[in-house]
């Protein structure tokens, strides 16, 4: 049983060795393709000695940790965005609540002033089962679970294709 040993590089030097292919992709904006020098150095890392191939290893394994700690404060940042927005409009629904009870159409500030106004004309569906036809908007979106297990059924499904034969890199 062979086991591996991994070289620990410091993430500053990892930084470093990989900091100008991160601002060249960076600057692609999106770009899927590699361009011919990406390419290249992509190369000389993959093609190169075994502890090369670490390091590259290394940083991809990095940048997925941090994508995931980026996305989890992401998630974290758009909670408490909501939290602050549902406290906004308790205090909105609050404010209009007093002023409609005490009968105040508006309240000056210094740089401020709340005032009730009237909304314009707005509707209200009450029975969407009784609305004609021509009055509803219909947005179908294709089911591609079912689209792909009747496709490898052998069924044909006009408009779509089984596709085949795409490869992807693991890192283990």
């Amino acid at each position: 049983m062979s086991t591996k040993t991994l070289e620990l590089v410091p993430l500053e030097q990892l930084n470093e060795e990989f900091g100008l292919f991160v601002e060249s992709i960076e600057e692609q904006d999106g770009q899927q393709e590699p361009t011919e020098e990406q390419s290249k150095a992509i190369g000389e890392y993959v093609g190169g000695p075994p502890a090369k191939r670490d390091r590259v290893a290394l940083f991809i394994r990095r940048l997925d940790h941090e994508a995931v700690l980026y996305m989890e404060e992401s998630e974290r940042m758009a909670k408490r965005g909501r939290q602050m927005k549902r406290l906004g409009e308790r205090m909105k629904f609050g404010i209009k609540t007093y002023l409609e009870m005490r009968g105040i159409l508006k309240a000056e500030g210094q740089a401020f002033a709340f005032a009730l106004r009237k909304n314009p004309p707005s509707c209200v569906v009450v029975s969407e089962s009784d609305i004609p036809g021509k009055f509803m908007d219909y947005r179908p979106v294709p089911n591609r679970q079912k689209i792909k297990e009747a496709l490898q059924a052998g069924e044909e499904v006009p408009g779509a294709i089984l596709s085949t034969g795409n490869t992807r890199l693991e890192i283990k």
